[in-house]
C-alpha cells in the first residue's frame, strides 16, 4: 500500500494519508510550468508514477525525469569575516571545492508534455505533481551509479535483504532448553 500511494497504517499505528496530486506552482513561476504541462497531463503523470508500486521502479522513473549535474560554483565564506568584508555584503565566489557545503549536485526537473516534448519544470511543480519530498530525489541522486547503454543505472533497494546472521542450531537450542530445565521450578 505504501508504494502504491494508498492510505496505510504505519508501525506506530498512525494512519498515513493517501497520496494526492498537490497544487501546481504559482502562475508567476519563472519557468511557466502550468502553461507547459496541463492539469490533465499532471494527473496522468501522478497516476503513472504511483501505479508502478515498486520503490526501484519509482526511483527509475524519477531518475529519468531529473538531470543530476555537478554544481558549477562554490561560495567560499571566511570563517571569521573582517569588518571590511562585512561592509561589502558579498561573499567571495570561487571555483574551488568548499568542504563545509554538503550539496554536491544541482537538479534539473523535467516532464513530458502532451506533444511528447521534454519540458523543464521547477522543483515545486515536480515534487507536487508526484506528491513526494525532496529527500526522495536526493536518495535517487545518491544511489545513481552511472549510465550504461544510454540507460541510467540505480542501485537496487537493499532493505530487508540481509539474512539474519545469528542462528542457533537445533543442538544448541536443545542444550539451552536442558540448561533452563535443570533449574528448580517455582
Amino acid at each position: 500500500l505504501r508504494n502504491s500511494g494508498k492510505s496505510y497504517v504505519n508501525i506506530r499505528n498512525k494512519v498515513v494519508r493517501e497520496r494526492k496530486l498537490k497544487k501546481s506552482c504559482s502562475e508567476n513561476c519563472r519557468l511557466k510550468c502550468p502553461q507547459k504541462i496541463c492539469e490533465n497531463m499532471r494527473e496522468k503523470i501522478f497516476a503513472q508514477f504511483w501505479k508502478l508500486g515498486d520503490v526501484d521502479r519509482q526511483r527509475d522513473f524519477i531518475a529519468r525525469f531529473v538531470d543530476f549535474k555537478e554544481k558549477k560554483r562554490v561560495r567560499v565564506r571566511n570563517s571569521t569575516p573582517s569588518s571590511k568584508d562585512l561592509d561589502k555584503g558579498e561573499p567571495e565566489i570561487s571555483n574551488t571545492s568548499d568542504l563545509s557545503s554538503r550539496r554536491r549536485m544541482t537538479y534539473f526537473y523535467h516532464f513530458v508534455s502532451e506533444e511528447n516534448k521534454r519540458e523543464k519544470v521547477c522543483q515545486t511543480f515536480f515534487l507536487n505533481t508526484l506528491d513526494i519530498s525532496h529527500q526522495v530525489v536526493k536518495t535517487v541522486a545518491n544511489r545513481l551509479s552511472g549510465v550504461e547503454n544510454n540507460n541510467i543505472v540505480i542501485s537496487k533497494d537493499q532493505r530487508g535483504k540481509t539474512p539474519c546472521t545469528i542462528r542457533l542450531t537445533d543442538e544448541q537450542k536443545g542444550i539451552a532448553k536442558d540448561h533452563i530445565n535443570s533449574f528448580e521450578k517455582i
